[in-house]
């Protein structure tokens, strides 16, 4: 790992690492039972970037309903990534997917923080805009693409929430 800037950890205790000079998502297990990640095979690489699915700068990453939840600040991106066949990592087919990207309306700008919230829906924190936008899937289709699935909860003109960086609920 060289740049790590968001970690999460999973249902079953697992850790994971965006690395965002190596535009990579890595998982830590440990393994051995001995406290650390620093033996062979404690921490591979989960999902690379590439294709149509560049992600640049990861601040945030949440799981949801068996799903990593990577947020990108500079391209306004939430990626889904999930392991369906079980080999360890997200990279077959099927198994990423964006959820969120700029052209939904109204846009999101700069991810610097995202929190899985009641009901199914997402909270992100665009600190570009001092806003806190709402996500929620409400057609099932697995992507906030639609209209009517991205909205404004919370905007400030920056007199309040100046550049806010994190979320929390509780």
């Amino acid at each position: 790992l060289e740049d790590v800037e968001s970690i999460a950890v999973s249902p079953d205790g697992s850790l994971y690492a965006a690395d965002n000079t190596l535009q990579a998502v890595f998982v830590l297990r440990d393994a051995t039972g001995d406290g650390d990640f620093l033996d062979e095979g404690e921490l591979v690489p989960f999902f690379q970037s590439g294709g149509d699915l560049i992600l640049e700068d990861i601040e945030s990453m949440v799981f949801e309903g068996g799903a990593l939840y990577a947020c990108d600040k500079a391209t306004g991106k939430i990626a889904r990534l999930a392991d369906v066949n079980g080999d360890g990592d997200a990279g077959d087919p099927g198994e990423t997917a964006m959820f969120l990207d700029k052209g939904t309306s109204p846009a999101v700008g700069s991810i610097t923080d995202g929190i899985s919230a009641p009901g199914g829906t997402f909270l992100v924190l665009d600190n570009s805009k001092d806003t806190v936008f709402v996500l929620g899937d409400s057609n099932g289709d697995g992507d906030v693409l639609d209209a009517g699935e991205v909205f404004r909860w919370l905007a400030d003109d920056g007199s309040t929430l100046a550049t806010p960086s994190g979320l929390v609920l509780v």
